[in-house]
């Protein structure tokens, strides 16, 4: 299969616009909204000339078990890595976390949000150097999981040190 030109690529509806408003964390491409979301992956869409759309706005999450949904995005024109993840974007971490807010990460010790920085911890991918590539022609890093935020929490801290549920 040959690349797509970037005209067949912007006349393609993009697969973020399937996702619609809603931030929960559920399968982009179908109707199964009962997913776990630990089953569930981030992929970043690109451009018509294969650059990253940046933010929340290019960012889909496929259930690592939808065969059909995974070949969507095989076969799609668009381009669509697996994103490593960014706060806010990591399922199996967020979804339940008091600091996610959409698929932003409010925690005051993020660097976006003026903190030192807030550690993730990740597991898996392969050696430096590797990519993979699918048949639709996307080149990426193999996927690496996130195992632990330092941020999680379920209760958000609030001024005076007090905690949201009194």
């Amino acid at each position: 299969m040959s690349k797509p030109n970037p005209e067949r690529i912007r006349a393609a509806t993009p697969l973020t616009a399937l996702r619609g408003d809603d931030t929960r964390f559920c399968c982009s491409l179908c109707e199964d909204k009962q997913l776990a979301y630990g089953d569930l992956d981030a992929w970043r869409e690109h451009d018509e000339h294969d650059q990253p759309i940046t933010g929340p706005a290019g960012i889909i999450f496929i259930d690592v078990n939808h065969e059909a949904c995974l070949r969507k995005i095989d076969r799609h024109p668009r381009l669509y890595v697996q994103e490593d993840g960014f706060p806010g974007y990591f399922p199996a971490l967020c979804e339940p976390c008091a600091w996610r807010a959409g698929l932003d990460c409010t925690h005051p010790s993020l660097k976006a949000n003026g903190g030192d920085g807030l550690k993730v911890e990740m597991t898996g991918g392969w050696p430096s150097g590797v990519i993979t590539c699918s048949r639709g022609g996307g080149c990426a890093p193999p996927p690496r999981r996130s195992t632990k935020c330092h941020g999680f929490s379920t209760l958000k801290l609030l001024p005076g040190g007090k905690t949201d549920d009194g």
